[in-house]
């Protein structure tokens, strides 16, 4: 047997991470305002996403490679300015939700941290792109209304609990699961050693972020 697994964040981070282990009054929810939600679209142009993959970090010991075909049910990149480090991206997935509206990704991409100068690292700008590929939004670009993680999750220097949860806005009417799709996740599954494909939009020197790459594993 061979599953399929998506990469919530670069190359590494997955969908089937540990279970969070926060209830849900202990979840940390942002919510964004109507306003910043229109400026994010309005911020997010095809040169704008192309040019925040700026491939400076080095390449993986190992290389995935591009997937063929279209990209899988789902996935897409998760768009975002940090304050005060600029744009970024990470790899997010759409999954099963009564909204249609609900997407994966790892906790650091939206919990930013702290700076050196121990002031909380602002996100903002956030948006999600189903099967993104080289600047091309096939299915549209949606804001995120709100986003939460864990209460035990305690910023990019963990990977305990290291997942949120993002509520998007429909565009032009259709919700993101009916235009792209999703992919089912569990978090209560025990660990089975099975061959896996991990996908996602490594940033690097080589992968640019910009196609969906994979890398075979037993996982």
């Amino acid at each position: 047997m061979k599953r399929s697994l998506i990469a919530v964040a670069g190359a590494a981070a997955l969908v089937a991470v540990a279970a969070p282990a926060a209830v849900a009054d202990e979840d940390v929810v942002t919510t964004v305002s109507t306003g910043d939600r229109a400026a994010a679209l309005a911020y997010w142009t095809p040169e704008r996403m192309t040019a925040s993959d700026p491939s400076t970090e080095p390449p993986p010991e190992t290389i995935g490679t591009v997937r063929p075909g279209p990209v899988p049910a789902g996935v897409g990149k998760l768009y975002f300015t940090s304050v005060p480090r600029g744009d970024s991206s990470c790899t997010a997935t759409a999954v099963p939700s009564a909204s249609k509206d609900v997407v994966l990704t790892a906790g650091h991409c939206v919990n930013g941290g702290l700076t050196p100068q121990g002031v909380p690292v602002e996100v903002t700008n956030l948006v999600f792109v189903p099967s993104y590929a080289d600047g091309s939004a096939p299915h549209g670009v949606y804001p995120v209304r709100a986003f939460a993680w864990p209460g035990t999750y305690r910023g990019p220097s963990s990977s305990r609990d290291d997942v949120a949860v993002l509520a998007l806005d429909p565009v032009r009417g259709t919700h993101v699961a009916d235009a792209a799709g999703t992919q089912q996740v569990s978090f209560d599954r025990p660990p089975s050693p099975v061959a896996t494909d991990i996908l996602g939009y490594p940033v690097s020197r080589l992968a640019h972020g910009q196609k969906v790459q994979q890398c075979d594993v037993t996982a």
